[in-house]
């Protein structure tokens, strides 16, 4: 079977919301992301200058602040640290799953990272799509999720859509346009539901609320898409669950910027009007964003 793996954590509050450029300026509760002014080594030099020629900031440490506030009561020093946190979403806090970073370690990784954001970069300025708030960029990501049922899960996703940044794990083919645009279509998709869930609500009704509930009749890996292609459903994530509401439309996304209607038509909608339908709603909504494809 096919895969399409996307961890869909939280809908970014606005940060990467798809529409028509606009001002984007960062408000002061998170000057913390943004590069010392005064600092001369190389990374931050780095930040400093992908911001200049981004418009967003750009880090390597989910640890964006660490201040002294004084000593407790046994003389050691206390500090407060302000991270990115991926397990607050827009609506509360993810208390079943814990999240590991592996950091870029040289100043060679940091420059590839960079580099690979300013290339996602590059495809946002095509679809006219707003630019993020802030980018993680790290060597891997480690979920754990604790289930008092199931046990432990754990994974490895390339990107997370968390509150506050976009967290990147750095591919191995920074080049690959295909892996590009599934990020873009990530950053894209989270701000759309956002700013037009109304306009969203009969893409959303296609689905039947099935998203991320128990696909009954899996066959761990037996069972081919289009049994999810009937259903509306462009990928799946395991052979036991169906996909998110946030990975429906991220994957709607992708499809609006990787293939022409034409092309859309041809290949789902005498097989799969569900997707025919739910391409021309997701479609129009892109269209009122003034999305470009």
């Amino acid at each position: 079977m096919k895969y399409i793996h996307i961890i869909w954590v939280a809908l970014m509050a606005g940060y990467c919301w798809a529409c028509s450029e606009s001002s984007l300026t960062p408000s002061e509760p998170y000057h913390n992301f943004g590069a010392d002014a005064n600092a001369t080594d190389e990374e931050t030099v780095l930040r400093r200058n992908f911001f200049e020629a981004n418009g967003f900031y750009i880090i390597f440490n989910d640890t964006i602040s660490k201040e002294y506030i004084g000593k407790d009561n046994d003389g050691k020093p206390l500090y407060k640290t302000e991270t990115v946190d991926p397990a607050w979403s827009f609506y509360d806090k993810d208390t079943y799953t814990d999240y590991e970073f592996t950091y870029c370690s040289t100043i060679e990784e940091k420059k590839k990272g960079a580099d690979f954001v300013s290339k996602l970069v590059s495809i946002m300025q095509k679809h006219n799509l707003t630019r993020p708030y802030s980018v993680l960029v790290v060597n891997g990501i480690t979920t754990i999720r604790e289930d008092e049922y199931d046990g432990t899960f754990i994974s490895h996703p390339d990107f997370i859509n968390s509150l506050r940044c976009f967290i990147v794990t750095l591919p191995k083919d920074t080049e690959d346009e295909d892996q590009q645009y599934l990020f873009v279509a990530n950053m894209a998709g989270s701000g759309l539901a956002l700013k037009y869930e109304g306009e969203l609500t009969a893409f959303y009704a296609q689905a039947d609320s099935r998203w991320g509930s128990l696909y009954e009749d899996y066959h761990y890996g037996d069972n081919s898409l289009e049994e999810f292609y009937d259903l509306g459903f462009l990928f799946v994530t395991s052979d036991q669950y169906y996909p998110s509401k946030g990975e429906d439309v991220a994957a709607y996304m992708y499809l609006l910027m990787t293939k022409s209607e034409e092309e859309v038509y041809a290949e789902f909608a005498e097989n799969y009007p569900k997707i025919w339908t739910k391409y021309q709603l997701m479609r129009n909504v892109a269209q009122k964003a003034g999305i470009k494809f």
